[in-house]
């Protein structure tokens, strides 16, 4: 638990030096890239300093590209963790290649846990596909929990593809 929390602060490092000292930053980067993980808290930490740094605005992908190997055999906290920090990335050209498109869709079809669930529509929404729209529409429209739905909502507004009058 230790390592999670020292990760989680590492992130906080990065993240509130990224205005005034990039080179920090890519050296928090560079470390949460290489960093290997023996337990769920240091999957838990890891994913916190990935939220923290998206949310301060870093488009470099190094995390996002980490993902996937961080949400193997992981537990539920870890990957809530990382569906946050994936749906605070602001990197948008991240979002238009093919296998990362997959591998979110994959990766919603096959989530069973709703927690996880509600910034995965986030997710979708950034994808901007006619696929990920129906997806969108199918947690909408479907007997889910009512906080994936809002979730779902408010992903599809944000689409220029998506009517509202679907809605109503």
């Amino acid at each position: 638990s230790v390592r999670g929390a020292i990760l989680e602060a590492v992130g906080k490092i990065g993240a509130a030096q990224y205005k005034n000292n990039q080179s920090l930053t890519n050296l928090v980067l560079l470390f949460l890239d290489k960093i290997r993980f023996h337990t769920e808290s240091e999957r838990i930490g890891w994913g916190k300093a990935a939220i923290r740094i998206h949310m301060a605005g870093v488009t470099n992908p190094t995390l996002m590209n980490r993902m996937a190997y961080v949400l193997q055999l992981t537990g539920r906290d870890s990957r809530i963790a990382c569906a946050y920090a994936m749906a605070r990335f602001k990197g948008e050209d991240w979002f238009h290649e093919s296998s990362n498109i997959k591998y979110i869709k994959n990766w919603c079809r096959m989530e069973r846990d709703y927690e996880v669930r509600i910034p995965q529509m986030a997710l979708l929404g950034k994808l901007h596909d006619t696929e990920s729209l129906e997806m969108l529409k199918g947690y909408i429209s479907e007997n889910q929990d009512q906080m994936v739905q809002v979730a779902a909502i408010r992903a599809a507004k944000n689409r220029s593809d998506f009517p509202i009058s679907d809605l109503t």
